[in-house]
C-alpha cells in the first residue's frame, strides 16, 4: 500500500488528527501518516486564518459551512454544496460530502447493536422530540432572539 503524509489545520476544537472520517476513508487505500511536511494538507474554516499558506503541498479544503472554496488557493475541496469544477484533464476538483454524512457514519456505529425492528420499536416508545437548528447571527435577528 502506498504511504502518504497528511496534516490538518483550521479544524474545530476537539478534532482528532489520527481518528476522523477523512483518515478512515484514506486508510482504505493508503498507509496514512500524520506529518509536519505532508503530501496533502486538509484545511477547514476554523482556527487561525491563512495558516495553510505555510505548507507547500496539495491543499484540500473541507467545510460543512456555507463557504465557497477559492480554487485559486485550494487544489481540491470537500463540502456540502453542489459544485462541479474540473481541471484541464477532466478530473473533478470538488467532492460533495455533506456534514450529515459524518453524523450518519457515527449513527451507524451507535445503532449497530439494534436491528431495524428493535430501533423502530424504541422510537415508538419515545414521547417527546425536540430539534433546534441555529446558525450564525448573519442568518437574521429572529434566530438570535429565539
Amino acid at each position: 500500500m502506498k504511504k502518504i503524509g497528511i496534516d490538518f489545520v483550521g479544524f474545530w476544537p476537539g478534532f482528532e488528527k489520527e481518528k476522523n472520517f477523512i483518515c478512515d476513508i484514506l486508510r482504505k487505500f493508503f498507509e496514512v501518516e500524520i506529518s509536519p511536511n505532508p503530501d496533502f494538507l486538509f484545511v477547514s474554516v476554523f482556527g487561525e486564518p491563512y495558516r495553510f499558506i505555510d505548507y507547500d503541498c496539495v491543499r484540500i479544503l473541507y467545510t460543512g459551512e456555507p463557504f465557497v472554496p477559492d480554487f485559486n488557493v485550494f487544489d481540491y475541496a470537500i463540502g456540502y454544496d453542489r459544485i462541479s469544477l474540473t481541471d484541464q484533464y477532466g478530473e473533478n476538483r470538488y467532492y460533495r460530502y455533506p456534514g450529515y454524512m459524518i453524523d450518519y457514519d457515527r449513527l451507524k456505529t451507535c445503532a449497530s447493536g439494534l436491528s431495524r425492528a428493535e430501533a423502530e420499536e424504541a422510537l415508538k416508545k419515545k414521547k417527546y422530540f425536540c430539534n433546534f437548528i441555529y446558525s450564525h447571527r448573519s442568518g437574521g435577528s429572529a434566530r438570535a432572539h429565539f
